[in-house]
Formats: structure tokens, sequence, C-alpha cells
């Protein structure tokens, strides 16, 4: 374990023994996590990016629709469709079993 936290660059982890166990501490590298955040940030804007502009070229979808259409898991989409609306980036258009989703017109 030491040698591989060393192999990465990382801090040497501490051992310590407790009750019916052990306690090990990690120390985070600032260089690790912003590799690792950045990573994971621009996968999920990219995510979000992908479904405002699937919905920009496919106005008036619902949601299972979209899902199916690019293949994203539909608890993922409605994650990503509520925040572009909490963003008012888009809107839900018309009654729920007929309406879909519309890209809202920049606001000046």
């Amino acid at each position: 374990v030491i040698a591989a936290f060393k192999a990465y660059g990382l801090s040497e982890p501490t051992f310590e023994a407790t009750q019916g166990g052990m306690l090990v501490t990690a120390y985070k590298a600032e260089e690790v996590n912003g590799g690792v955040n950045g990573g994971v940030n621009s996968g999920v804007n990219g995510g979000v990016n992908d479904i405002y502009a699937f919905v920009l070229e496919n106005p008036g979808l619902k949601a299972r629709d979209i899902s199916e259409k690019t293949g994203t898991a539909l608890r993922t989409l409605e994650r990503i469709l509520k925040q572009l609306k909490d963003d008012d980036k888009i809107i839900f258009k018309g009654a729920p079993k007929t309406g879909g989703y519309y890209v809202l017109e920049a606001r000046k």
C-alpha cells in the first residue's frame, strides 16, 4: 500500500490499530485532486451541455423520449433537466402528458 501511494506521488498513509480493526489515514495531494476533479467536472458539464444541445436541436420532447434517444439513464437525465431548468436554460411547456422541453431564448 505504501509503495502504491509513493508511486502516485502521495504522502505516506498512517496506520493505527483500533478495537476490532485498523484505521488508515490517507492524505490528499492537490495536484492529484485537481486532475480528478477536472475530469469529473468536465464529464458532468459535458453531459449537461450535450443534453442542452439535444433539446435545442429537438424541441418539444418529453424526458423519456430524450432519455431513449440520447442513451442517458432516465434518472440521470431528470437530474440534468432540473439543473438546466434551475439555470433558466430550458423550460417545460404544456401539459404533463403532452408537453415537452424547450430551450429558453437568451435574456438581455
